[in-house]
């Protein structure tokens, strides 16, 4: 008979305050990590990119001074953490440093902050931060209560299983045969016909 851990793990009942203990102990793990939203121009040339740039410091918003210099609305790049941004724009750039110097950049400005033009393939690009979501926990929901029972159960029925094993391995040391030991360790044992070397019964 095979233990199949999850199998296995159906016959305990975890307590809330197992599971409660548990997403304290792992909150790390359940951070959602702050987000933004970026948007983009792209401008043929560096001077219209930093026209554009300045006057957004100046107070300009960002859409109506895209608007202005290139009659369209401003590119939307996407919303990313900061890791992933910085891979994003350092693909976009060509370059690990130009990509990395933007996404700072870019989590140190305000809503509507812009970055100094880099040059990319298509052009030079102006970034603007449009949103941003800040941090949060992973609130302790059914969904995730449901998970954490799960590990919970199976991380018991391992070890429980763990310690079935080496008291099987005590009896069988001790003498005792194989379905005497599991008799008296409660433990199910299947008898399978005798087979050959060949694997024929």
């Amino acid at each position: 008979s095979l233990f199949i851990p999850e199998e296995y793990a159906k016959k305990y009942a975890i307590t809330d305050e197992a599971v409660q203990a548990e997403y304290d102990s792992r909150k790390s793990e359940f951070q959602v990590p702050e987000k933004r939203a970026i948007v983009q121009a792209v401008l043929p040339d560096e001077a219209a990119a930093k026209d554009l740039a300045d006057k957004v410091r100046q107070g300009t918003p960002f859409a109506e001074a895209v608007k202005t210099a290139t009659s369209n609305d401003p590119i939307d790049v996407g919303t990313f953490t900061q890791s992933d941004l910085q891979q994003q724009l350092s693909t976009v750039f060509f370059d690990a440093a130009a990509g990395r110097e933007a996404t700072e950049a870019l989590f140190a400005a305000t809503v509507g902050g812009v970055t100094a033009p880099v040059k990319g393939a298509i052009g030079w690009h102006v970034l603007s931060v449009s949103s941003i979501e800040p941090p949060k926990v992973q609130p302790l929901d059914d969904d995730l209560r449901t998970r954490l029972k799960r590990a919970l159960a199976v991380r018991q029925a391992i070890d429980e299983l763990a310690d079935v094993g080496t008291q099987l391995d005590d009896e069988i040391g001790g003498g005792t045969l194989l379905a005497d030991a599991a008799g008296k360790l409660g433990l199910p044992v299947t008898k399978i016909a005798a087979v050959d070397s060949t694997g024929k019964e």
